[in-house]
């Protein structure tokens, strides 16, 4: 939602209603933004910062091109959105969810610990191979001895 208001405050001159969002819900949007880097991390912990930065970005680039696509739609929409936001201030995760966003971006399936039922089970290992026993002569390439 941070990214698609904040792209709406550069495509569409709403500078001061993003910075009004922003200071009205910053508890909350710090604590969602710490809960999603913190979510990446545990899924990928080599490459979870970059992950959750590339995400972000991805939303970013998703509401440009919505504005390229649509700028006159797009604007109104989150002229409304944030009207919304800062008139009957709901807590953020009900302004989210009431909120269409990107279809484009759903939520992912991916089971985390206190979702997963208690008697899920656990992907197979993988089968690890064995190297080879003897060496195996290089074929053809034939240079042709008389």
């Amino acid at each position: 939602m941070q990214q698609r208001l904040m792209v709406a405050a550069l495509s569409c001159g709403e500078s001061q209603s993003y910075n009004n969002f922003v200071r009205s819900y910053q508890t909350e949007l710090q604590a969602s933004d710490k809960n999603l880097q913190t979510y990446f991390r545990r899924v990928n912990g080599k490459t979870g910062t970059a992950d959750y930065h590339a995400y972000k970005t991805r939303l970013a680039n998703s509401s440009s091109m919505a504005v390229i696509n649509d700028m006159t739609g797009y604007c109104s929409s989150a002229k409304a959105s944030f009207e919304q936001a800062l008139n009957a201030k709901p807590a953020l995760v009900v302004f989210a969810a009431d909120t269409s966003l990107d279809q484009r971006f759903v939520p992912c399936p991916i089971q985390t610990v206190s979702t997963a039922s208690a008697t899920a089970k656990k992907a197979p290992a993988a089968p690890r191979t064995r190297p080879a026993q003897r060496s195996v002569p290089a074929q053809g390439g034939g240079v042709a001895q008389k």
